[in-house]
């Protein structure tokens, strides 16, 4: 039996020392062994597997996978169906940037100068927003409207423009020297019959350089004038009155030889020449 109390003899070569205890940092180091996966119904390859450690049994599992393909499964298009949920369609619109009603959409602005019809903008907004249009997309669409409008717009002004002088030449070509009369028959008309409210509609319509309105006036203006309807047009003469006087310079040139209008070394002859011609396109004239 070993004597409790004799001093232990240190191994040959040894310092005579007992063996040192392990240090308190290194017995801490050592990590504990995981605790065994005891699910039955779980893989041993998918054993450990974060995120099925929610899951406690194989109808957990299933049922999480039958709500996830229920939520992301579907192909996009079948959430955009008319069937589909509401509450999965809002979710569709509101990531494609839909806003929650019209007034979302930030209504396009007309240059200055021009105005937008605001019943057809309004439309415009409605559909686009039961179409679905993000408002980027809406941006851009409304922007390119306005764009094309403007240039319709301008090109049928220029046009209109262009016509109605074209128009008015071809009038005052026909007219000849009854020009100044007619026209200012027409502002007669206008002025006694029609009043300042037709005078604005012709300048705010552009009427008012139309030949076909220009003409009209003018004939309804001949008409009054000649039944003394209408106070006698101080503009040029009358038809009757230009007859007259290329009566009067006829009988005078063949009662005088020397009349400027027969007598070409005579200083008025052309001058006379051109009123006699003035005389005749405005006695021959029709309106």
């Amino acid at each position: 039996m070993p004597n409790e109390n004799a001093t232990p003899v240190a191994p040959e070569g040894g310092s005579g020392n007992p063996p040192a205890a392990p240090a308190p940092a290194a017995i801490v180091a050592e990590s504990a062994p995981a605790p065994a996966d005891t699910r039955s119904w779980v893989p041993d390859k998918l054993r450990g597997h974060k995120s099925l450690e929610k899951f406690k049994s194989v109808d957990d599992a299933l049922n999480g996978y039958i709500n996830l393909e229920g939520s992301y499964g579907k192909k996009f298009e079948e959430h955009l169906k008319e069937d589909a949920a509401p509450e999965i369609k809002a979710r569709v619109r509101a990531a494609m940037g839909v806003p929650d009603s019209v007034a979302g959409y930030e209504p396009p602005k007309a240059p200055e100068g021009y105005t937008l019809d605001e019943g057809l903008v309004s439309n415009f907004q409605k559909i686009a927003h039961e179409a679905g249009l993000s408002k980027s997309a809406w941006q851009k669409l409304s922007d390119s409207f306005v764009q094309l409008e403007m240039e319709r717009m301008t090109q049928r002004s220029a046009e209109s423009a262009k016509a109605q002088e074209t128009g008015m030449a071809e009038l005052n070509k026909k007219w000849g020297a009854a020009a100044p009369r007619n026209l200012g028959l027409v502002h007669k008309v206008v002025a006694e019959y029609g009043g300042a409210e037709l005078r604005a509609a012709l300048d705010e319509t552009g009427a008012g350089n139309d030949p076909r309105v220009v003409a009209f006036l003018a004939r309804m203006g001949q008409t009054l004038a000649e039944d003394n309807l209408m106070t006698p047009n101080p503009v040029g003469v009358s038809v009757d009155d230009a007859k007259k006087e290329i009566a009067a310079i006829r009988a005078a040139a063949v009662a005088d030889r020397k009349h400027p209008y027969t007598n070409k070394e005579h200083p008025q002859h052309k001058e006379f020449l051109a009123k006699m011609a003035a005389l005749n396109e405005l006695a021959h004239s029709e309106i």
